[in-house]
């Protein structure tokens, strides 16, 4: 999977990023479902310090005749360690 060029363009300021994701639970009712999972993302950046952020990764799932397609995504930030940087910096 290739990012968009809008994601790509946003990814030059880091040096380095990782996210580990656990526990991921999936329910599925017919042609809809949901998923959910906890992570951990570390991000490097080529000019700042390190930071880290630990939360969870909701998603809305629906199956049509191409296969199952992702309707919506909702990231919930639980805790950070360090200082992110903020849109227009690095």
């Amino acid at each position: 999977m290739t990012a968009s060029p809008d994601i790509a363009d946003r990814l030059t300021i880091f040096a380095a990023l990782q996210h580990f994701v656990s526990n991921v639970v999936v329910s599925v009712d017919g042609d809809a479902a949901t998923a959910q999972n906890y992570f951990v993302s570390h991000h490097v950046p080529k000019h700042g310090d390190a930071y880290t952020y630990g939360g969870t990764f909701e998603f809305a799932l629906v199956h049509d005749t191409e296969g199952w397609r992702i309707t919506s995504h909702t990231i919930r930030i639980l805790w950070e360690a360090g200082h992110a940087l903020r849109a227009g910096h690095g």
